[in-house]
């Protein structure tokens, strides 16, 4: 009987070895690059004027890389302490998705803007340049990001240098800088490994072809070349979730060696959670929900819809006693990456909205005979569905499977 109790309490308290899956998904992050150019830019985009952005990115990891050998997991990050470019701000940053936001910078003259942020200007469009971008730090509780507001704030001032250029009769060289940035953009894009500069990146794009549109509208700018849809490394998410699944196993394999909180654990206290939690038995299914997402991450947007139909019948995944904490803590750990892949996808019903804009009258309302009558105006999320003029906001909108986010199927 003994015997039988020693056996069953050491299966019961025994870990699962790491699934080949896991291992493999594991293994890919950690090859991923040790240098990036782009990311060093980036993480330094806003140094002062007589300093290089790629020093201080180069700085700012340092000092990371320098804290997380030496610091616990409990401890807190400080960045390091720097002085910084001043982030544009004032009515030329206005919230986009306001419609009055777009009449004002519109009507405005963007030249004294451009003359004082010249520099973050540069550093943007050489930015643009860069293609070899990876995220160098570690997907920790406290994994610094870089400085995105300047990131954005670089993009809006690249808009409102091609505004400039179309109100001075310059519409050609405006359409050509526009044409350019997207192209640069769309390769960021792809290039994206963390999940919250791809939507960054998104946000920048919805408001890129907003200006294409307005200045079209306005008669400023001939039509833009027709927008092919999105290619699946743009759509894809699989380096981002790959980013948070590394993270997560990270995070899982601590609390199993009682590294979370501060001090040792206590003895009870251990023996108490290794027999309801086993780390490697929680990061293998942990593993699941990413793969999935990162397979639907890669579907175009009708095919998505369906998936998320078919997401409504899904039923609960098994419980499991020998692992209840692991259980628990993967079921609530991952956010809904559905509303992330939708915000991606809404690019591909905005391209096509831009693509239809020749059809249609500049500056009044399309009819519904007009609408009825355009061509190859299928809504990208489903077969047959036209798009339809908003009144309230004045814009020519697609309906999408999922709430758009700020005007994100509306242009």
């Amino acid at each position: 009987m003994l015997v039988v109790l020693l056996v069953g309490g050491f299966a019961w308290q025994r870990d699962d070895a790491l699934s080949p899956e896991a291992e493999g998904w594991l293994k890919q992050f950690s090859e991923r690059p040790k240098h990036s150019d782009a990311y060093l830019y980036l993480n330094g985009l806003d140094a002062p004027a007589d300093e290089e952005p790629a020093e201080l990115g180069a700085a700012r990891l340092a000092h990371y890389q320098q804290w997380l050998a030496t610091s616990e997991p409990s401890d807190q990050y400080w960045e390091l302490q720097q002085a910084t470019l001043p982030l544009p701000q004032g009515p030329a940053f206005c919230a986009r998705e306001e419609s009055a936001c777009w009449r004002d910078l519109f009507a405005s003259d963007p030249s004294e803007v451009l003359a004082e942020h010249a520099v973050l200007l540069e550093r943007y469009r050489h930015l643009m340049t860069l293609d070899d971008y990876a995220t160098l730090t570690s997907p920790t509780l406290s994994d610094p990001l870089p400085p995105f507001f300047y990131l954005r704030r670089g993009h809006q001032l690249q808009a409102l240098y091609a505004l400039q250029l179309a109100k001075s009769g310059a519409g050609s060289e405006a359409l050509r800088l526009l044409e350019s940035d997207l192209v640069q953009l769309r390769r960021q894009l792809a290039q994206a490994d963390h999940l919250v500069l791809k939507m960054i990146l998104i946000a920048m794009l919805d408001e890129h072809l907003n200006w294409l549109a307005l200045l079209y509208r306005e008669g400023l700018i001939v039509a833009p070349q027709p927008i092919q849809p999105l290619s699946e490394s743009e759509r894809s998410l699989h380096l981002a979730l790959q980013r948070e699944f590394a993270g997560s196993a990270e995070m899982y394999a601590q609390l199993g060696a009682g590294d979370l909180g501060s001090g040792e654990p206590k003895v009870l206290e251990h023996v108490a959670l290794v027999l309801v939690y086993k780390p490697q038995m929680t990061i293998n299914r942990a593993l699941l929900p990413y793969q999935t997402l990162s397979a639907v991450s890669l579907l175009k947007p009708a095919a998505f819809r369906q998936s998320l139909e078919n997401d409504r019948q899904k039923t609960a995944m098994e419980r499991s006693w020998r692992n209840y904490v692991g259980v628990v803590l993967s079921d609530i750990a991952l956010p809904d990456f559905n509303i992330y892949i939708g915000r991606v996808l809404d690019l591909d019903a905005k391209f096509k909205l831009l693509n239809l804009l020749p059809q249609l009258p500049k500056n009044t309302p399309p009819s519904a005979a007009q609408l009825a009558a355009l061509e190859q105006a299928d809504n990208p999320y489903q077969r047959g569905q036209l798009p339809f003029w908003q009144a309230d906001i004045a814009k020519l909108c697609y309906p999408g499977p999922l709430p758009q986010h700020k005007g994100s199927r509306c242009l």
